[in-house]
């Protein structure tokens, strides 16, 4: 059970009202758990982007929030042991999921106000990549996959520059574009 915690991520991206999160995964259908997680420790309300069991990619915010939420899901997996890219994207207006580089029909199981971002949620006081820490249960969840080269930008990024970086894999380990951040392992 390994997850790399990045709480210290949390007190920078609070306010933002656009961003962008980009990471490789390789997985197999199920296989799953939660790939990224921000939440309030003690509350069960949580940012998720989770791998289902069924290869589905199920991300938003969940829980018991006081104010309007989104939460959906996109097929992700087909191919066993395919590493993939994928890009979640909130430009202010809608969230948006791109697996290499190609945009995805987003299901919404729950969509109050599909505008919402962090700056939306900013009691969150947790983070992980690789499991859950939410309602005071502890880490849980655990990954069951593979994920590189996790990104967090602070800005909603193009469709052709996330073409760019599921194009780009092998190349180089860093893509140069501004405004990123990697979180690190503590």
């Amino acid at each position: 059970d390994h997850f790399v915690n990045i709480d210290r991520l949390l007190s920078d991206i609070g306010f933002d009202a656009q961003g962008t999160w980009s990471f490789w995964v390789k997985g197999s259908i199920g296989q799953g758990g939660e790939i990224i997680s921000l939440s309030k420790g003690d509350a069960d309300s949580y940012f998720s982007v989770e791998l289902g069991e069924n290869g589905l990619l199920y991300f938003g915010f969940a829980g018991a929030f006081p104010i309007p939420t989104w939460y959906a899901r996109a097929p992700l997996l087909k191919d066993i042991d395919q590493w993939v890219h994928v890009a979640i994207v909130q430009d202010g207006q809608r969230p948006r999921v791109f697996k290499n580089g190609t945009e995805l029909t987003i299901e919404f199981l729950k969509a109050e106000d599909k505008t919402k971002w962090f700056l939306a949620y900013p009691h969150f006081d947790n983070g992980r990549i690789g499991c859950l820490n939410s309602n005071k249960k502890g880490d849980m969840l655990f990954l069951e996959s593979a994920l590189d080269d996790i990104r967090y930008y602070k800005r909603a990024l193009s469709p052709s520059e996330i073409k760019a970086i599921s194009s780009d894999r092998g190349k180089t380990q860093s893509p140069r574009i501004a405004d990123q951040h990697q979180p690190e392992n503590n």
